[in-house]
C-alpha cells in the first residue's frame, strides 16, 4: 500500500520520525481522502485481477470442451469409415450370394408366375414351395449363421 507523507519543515521532528500526531486537522482530512483513494484503488485492483482470474478459467475449460469435442468428433468420424466398410462387405457377400441364394430365386419365380397367368393355377407346385415360407431380408439375415462365411473370407 502506498503512504504519501506531507512535506514538513526540515527541522521538524514529525518530519524526521514519520510520527503523525502533530497533524492538524486539515492535514488529516487530506489523508483520509487519500486514503479512501488508496483503498478504492486497492478494490478496484483485486476485483480486476478476480475477473481476469475468472475469465482465464473460463478460456481454459472452453479449451478443454474443444479438445473434449475434437476427440469425439475424431472417433465418430473413424467409426462411420468403419461402418461404411462393414457395409461394403455386407453389400459385396449379398452381391455374391444373391446367384446362389434359393429364397430369392423362389420369391422371384413366384412373383414372375404370379405377374403371368393370375388365374391359372400351376400344374404342379414348384417344390420348395412346401418346404420354405416366404421371409423378409432381415427375418433371413438375422437367421443365418454368418461365421463360417467371415471365417472363410478373412476380411
Amino acid at each position: 500500500m502506498l503512504i504519501l507523507m506531507e512535506a514538513k519543515p526540515e527541522g521538524s521532528l514529525a518530519a524526521m520520525s514519520g510520527d503523525d500526531s502533530s497533524q492538524s486537522a486539515s492535514d488529516t482530512g487530506n489523508w483520509s481522502c487519500s486514503d479512501r483513494k488508496c483503498k478504492r484503488r486497492e478494490k478496484n485492483r483485486v476485483a480486476a485481477q478476480k475477473s481476469r482470474k475468472k475469465q482465464t478459467e473460463r478460456a481454459d475449460a472452453l479449451h478443454q470442451e474443444l479438445q473434449s469435442l475434437e476427440h469425439s468428433n475424431a472417433a465418430y468420424e473413424k467409426e462411420i469409415a468403419q461402418l461404411r466398410l462393414e457395409l461394403e462387405q455386407y453389400s459385396s457377400v449379398l452381391k455374391e450370394h444373391e446367384p446362389h441364394c434359393c429364397i430369392f430365386s423362389f420369391s422371384s419365380q413366384r412373383t414372375i408366375q404370379n405377374a403371368t397367368s393370375s388365374t391359372q393355377t400351376p400344374a404342379a407346385p414348384l417344390p420348395a414351395a412346401a418346404n420354405h415360407t416366404e421371409l423378409s431380408l432381415p427375418d433371413f439375415l438375422d437367421g443365418t449363421e454368418w461365421s463360417h462365411i467371415w471365417d472363410a473370407q478373412k476380411w
